[in-house]
Order: structure tokens, then sequence, then C-alpha cells
């Protein structure tokens, strides 16, 4: 799972592991200060065992529902956000390859 502030800064996606996914939200922990009400996108692979189908990728738009301090992790947040909207995602094309 891979995530994006809407922020202006260059690069500044950041990949981490989903804790819990359901068909509403998504839970992960991350070191990024963040806050509540901020929207963020969410690149994220649905695997076979989900789709019932072979694994997508999917994007989503969501909005950042709260936030608890991870005490496993000292500087680390648990991040729940609730998922607006989503679409399939396909990985851009290198072009040396496209042009083959």
């Amino acid at each position: 799972m891979a995530f994006n502030r809407r922020t202006p800064a260059p690069d500044n996606e950041q990949v981490t592991r989903a804790k819990n996914v359901s068909s509403t939200g998504v839970c992960f922990v991350t070191s990024q200060i963040m806050s509540v009400g901020e929207v963020i996108e969410i690149l994220m692979e649905l695997p076979q065992r989900v789709t019932g189908a072979k694994a997508i990728l999917r994007k989503f738009t969501g909005r950042i529902a709260h936030i608890d301090p991870n005490p496993g992790l000292p500087g680390y947040s648990s991040i729940g956000v609730q998922l607006l909207y989503g679409e399939a995602f396909q990985k851009p094309r290198m072009r040396a390859a496209a042009a083959r």
C-alpha cells in the first residue's frame, strides 16, 4: 500500500502496510505527521482472496478519520482513513517497453 498526501511537495509518496482494511476504510501506521480531516490518495493492491479473481491495483481518495498514538512504536501513529471513492489503476508503462 502507498499513500500520497495532497501537498505541493515533490516525492511525497510513502509506502506502508495496511493494518486493517474494510469496505469503507483502511488503517495503517506511519511516522508522518497528519491531521484529522486531511484528504489523501491511497494506492492499494487488492489480492485474489479479496477480489475472487486476479489481484487488482486500486487508487482511492480518502479522508483521515482518526489518529491514534502507537505505543509499541514511539513516533508512529495509527491512521484511520475513510475511503470516499476509488477507481481502477494501472501502472504507467515504460516508454521503451511501449515502443516495442
